[in-house]
This record gives C-alpha cells, sequence and structure tokens, in this order.
C-alpha cells in the first residue's frame, strides 16, 4: 500500500543531520547516557487536533487518501507499545499513554549494526540485560539529532524481543521508525514537521489499494453449482457428528448467507473498485479514499481496512476489506470485505447482515471445483460456525 522510495527519500532528508558511523559497544552503566533525559514518542502526538490538521494537509494532497488513512499510515510507521521514556545512565523507564510506569529496564551496550539502505550509517545497539516484561529486551538507536534550529529534536529506535536481526537486519521492515521527541515538544511542533514535509510523506504513500489489484470472484457465484455438493455433504456430516441438527440444503443456506453478494466479480484498479455480474457488466464503480483501521469484531488482533466513497454510490457507500491472505500452505488465496452506507462501526459489528457475513473474494483463476476442495478441507471450522 505504502511507496518504500518515497519513504527513503524523507528518511534520508530526517537522518542528514546525523554523524556518520554509531557508537561502539561497551557494559558500562552508561551505556544510554547520549540519550538521557525525558522522551516522548511521535505515535502519543497523532490523535491530538493540530497534528490532525496536518495529517489532513497530507491527504489533500495524496490521490486516494483521507485524513485517516494518513494517519493510520503515520501509526504503523511509528509503532511501539509505549508513550514515553526516561533515560538514566543504562536505564529506560517506560510509561504508558496515561502516564504510568510500566517498566524500568538496565541495558547494555552491544555494539553497532548497519542501517540497510543507508549506506555509511549505523544503529547503536543494546540489550537488557535482564528479560523485560513489555518486549524491549533488544533496543537499536539512532544518535539524537535536529534541534538548535535545524528542525524538530528527534531520535529514531526499534525494539523488540526477537534479536537485532529481526530489528536492523536485510528482512526488518523498512517503514518502520519509532520516533521519540523531546518530552517538552509541543504538539504544533510535530505539526509543523510534518507540514514541512508534505511532499515527501506524499510519495511514500503509494496507491492506498495496490495490495489488492486485479480481478477477483466473488465466492456467492460458485454456491449453486453441482460441484459444490459434495462440500455441503461434508460440512453438514461434521455439523451432525457434533451434535448439530444440519444437512447440505442448511449448510448451503447458512453460506448463502456468509457470502452474499450481488455481484460475481470484483476489479480492483487505480484508487477504485468496480463491481460487475455474471456476464461482466458493470454494476457499480466506486472511487475511494483510505481513512485507516476498523478492529475486526470477534476476531482479536485482526484489522480491517477502512476505504470511503468518493462519490455516491448507493449501497457501496464504505467498505471495509481485509489484507489479502490464505489458510493454509496450499488454501485459496483470498480476501473478505464488508460494504454498505452504515458507519465503519456498523458494518464491523455487523448491524444489517450479521456478525457472521463475510464475502469473499477469491483470485481470479479460481474454479467452483478449487472452492469446493477449499471447502472440503476446512468442513470442521464450517461445521463449527453453524448454529
Amino acid at each position: 500500500m505504502f511507496n518504500k522510495k518515497g519513504f527513503s527519500a524523507l528518511l534520508f532528508l530526517l537522518l542528514s543531520l546525523m554523524l556518520l558511523g554509531g557508537c561502539g559497544g561497551s557494559d558500562s552503566p552508561g551505556a544510554l547516557s547520549a540519550w538521557s533525559g525525558g522522551w516522548r514518542t511521535m505515535v502519543s502526538y497523532l490523535d491530538d487536533p493540530l497534528v490532525q490538521a496536518a495529517c489532513e494537509t497530507v491527504a489533500d494532497a495524496a490521490p486516494g487518501y483521507g485524513t485517516g488513512g494518513v494517519t493510520q499510515f503515520l501509526k504503523n510507521m511509528y509503532r511501539c507499545d509505549f508513550s514515553a521514556m526516561e533515560i538514566s545512565g543504562g536505564s529506560v523507564t517506560f510509561f504508558d499513554e496515561e502516564g504510568s510506569e510500566l517498566e524500568t529496564v538496565l541495558y547494555r551496550a552491544a555494539g553497532t549494526a548497519p542501517m540497510a539502505g543507508y549506506e555509511g550509517m549505523n544503529w547503536s545497539l543494546f540489550e537488557a540485560v535482564t528479560q523485560p516484561e513489555e518486549g524491549c529486551r533488544y533496543l537499536a538507536a539512532t544518535e539524537v539529532h535536529g534541534g538548535d534550529g535545524e528542525g524538530m529534536e528527534h531520535w529514531h529506535f526499534r525494539c523488540g524481543d526477537a534479536s537485532f536481526e529481526a530489528l536492523v537486519g536485510e528482512a526488518a521492515d523498512p517503514l518502520w521508525w519509532p520516533t521519540a521527541v523531546a518530552d517538552d515538544t509541543a504538539a504544533q511542533v510535530v505539526a509543523d514537521d510534518i507540514l514541512s514535509e508534505v511532499d515527501a510523506y506524499v510519495a511514500m504513500l503509494g496507491e492506498p489499494l495496490s495490495a489488492w489489484k486485479g480481478t477477483w470472484v466473488s465466492v456467492a457465484s460458485f454456491l449453486d453449482d453441482p460441484a459444490m455438493d459434495a462440500a455441503y455433504d461434508a460440512v453438514a456430516a461434521e455439523a451432525q457428528a457434533a451434535g448439530k441438527n444440519h444437512d447440505a440444503a442448511s449448510v448451503k443456506a447458512f453460506l448463502e448467507a456468509m457470502f452474499e453478494t450481488p455481484f460475481a466479480f470484483v476489479v480492483v484498479e487505480g484508487d477504485a473498485l468496480s463491481f460487475l455480474d455474471a456476464s461482466g457488466a458493470t454494476l457499480a464503480r466506486v472511487p475511494v479514499s483510505y481513512e485507516g483501521q476498523v478492529a475486526m469484531v470477534g476476531y482479536d488482533g485482526y484489522y480491517w481496512e477502512h476505504f470511503q466513497a468518493r462519490e455516491a454510490v448507493a449501497g457501496y457507500g464504505r467498505l471495509l476489506m481485509s489484507a489479502v491472505h490464505s489458510d493454509g500452505e496450499d488454501a485459496m488465496v483470498h480476501w473478505h470485505l464488508r460494504f454498505g452506507d452504515g458507519t465503519a462501526e456498523e458494518l464491523a459489528q455487523g448491524l444489517d447482515k450479521g456478525p457472521l457475513w463475510f464475502p469473499t473474494c477469491a483470485g481470479e483463476e479460481t474454479t467452483v471445483e478449487s472452492f469446493a476442495e477449499d471447502v472440503l478441507g476446512e468442513a470442521a471450522a464450517y461445521a463449527q460456525m453453524l448454529p
């Protein structure tokens, strides 16, 4: 969804004030003395009205993005599990958004690592002396830079429990840049910093629908085909084994409600989705703007990507779309969506068509036979969903 090349340009600008190289390894109690003081994380500012106004300015210049979409991008880029830090010597005290202390962790210096994609720039690495509770065993940090009339004073960091390689190696997320600013930094300063880089943010955002680009078939269009009969029988058998009173007909009715769509195909291109009937005729074309994420009710840790129609299109004023995924190595590649004219929260809760309404779009190459095989492979899971 987001453009790494554009981000590279912005990060080069952000890091241009840094000295090349990093500090060497050391086990001294003052391992983090260069970062001493109080710091707030950038993510803790993003819901402030002044920062939201800056996000709106970026959205106005970014095709296919609303303010919520820009905010979501920044939340992803700056994501971390705490809102503030107090650093003294080799210890870091982490705080939540309410200012409550989470824990204090003592670190030792663990050398440096090259910053992938930025020749001559290094991360300083630190490892916790004891296992922390909040997932920051490994910490990587840039030097503090900016300030003194040269932009907002800040530094970037990454932390986690897996390894230094997971944080800063070649496979690490290149768009993950948690950032700390001095704890007395005003929201207006953060907003001004964003406003000074509008063009760079627009360049990095990319096309919001790129992950879904292509032609997809609604699995609802397969349900009347006789090739599905064996799959219905298999789900019914699993349901009966679990003590549920279902036959093939009731299984089919359940899946019809679960996968219901008025369209047979979805074509995703540019910043719009086109919904087609079985003959290929266009039922609706919906240009959208990305508005961020909405929690997937009943599926902790999963989110819908929220898109809003930029033009009035009855029945498609709002769309919630899951990530493209499969339920196993050889399983069908697909994604789920919900659509309607209510609020995002109403769609997420299933207030219109129920919490088990999960219209599903599979790759254009998917046949009724391959879908039937997929249902057969998941017969027990489908049976568990049945009332």
